[in-house]
């Protein structure tokens, strides 16, 4: 999923912190680590859609992403899933990603999220930013600071996902 921060945060500012909130919506599993990776690279959002049991997805379509690519290794933050309810995930990586994204935006391509697919039923779904309810969609949100300004919040919804 990525988050367009341009235009959005004041020029000059510093970013302060930074937490992602996803709103997950299905599980027959019980604890799963569901960790983000940055994406390090343009990806595609296509059309496919599971229509039933979605952990066992969707043929692909023109312009997907799918997992035939290598991706980083390195989770940029780690955090214990279990039942349906929003999570959220915050960590200095996970702001330095943000403060990397803003300083550079042609390097932002958002986070992949990846469970733990070693083990079969541990599927997780998460809402998407078309999810009907807007409480339920990816947000972003960042803290941030303008010279002597206190810290101001934006929160900054899904672009793609």
């Amino acid at each position: 999923m990525a988050f367009d921060l341009a235009g959005k945060v004041l020029a000059g500012a510093t970013i302060v912190s930074a937490t992602l909130q996803l709103q997950m919506s299905k599980t027959s599993a019980g604890v799963t680590p569901i960790g983000l990776h940055r994406a390090l690279t343009n990806w595609g959002e296509g059309i496919s859609n599971a229509s039933a049991n979605e952990g066992q997805g969707a043929p692909a379509t023109t312009g997907d992403a799918t997992w035939l690519h290598t991706f980083h290794n390195t989770a940029t933050v780690t955090i214990p899933v279990n039942d349906i309810g929003l999570y959220q995930w915050s960590s200095p990586e996970l702001l330095a990603d943000v403060q990397n994204w803003f300083a550079n935006p042609t390097s932002n391509f958002g986070w992949v999220v990846v469970g733990d697919e070693s083990i079969a039923g541990t599927a997780k779904r998460f809402s998407s930013r078309k999810n009907t309810s807007t409480a339920n969609r990816p947000q972003l949100t960042i803290g941030y600071t303008v010279g002597e300004v206190e810290m101001q919040a934006l929160y900054l919804p899904v672009v793609r996902n």
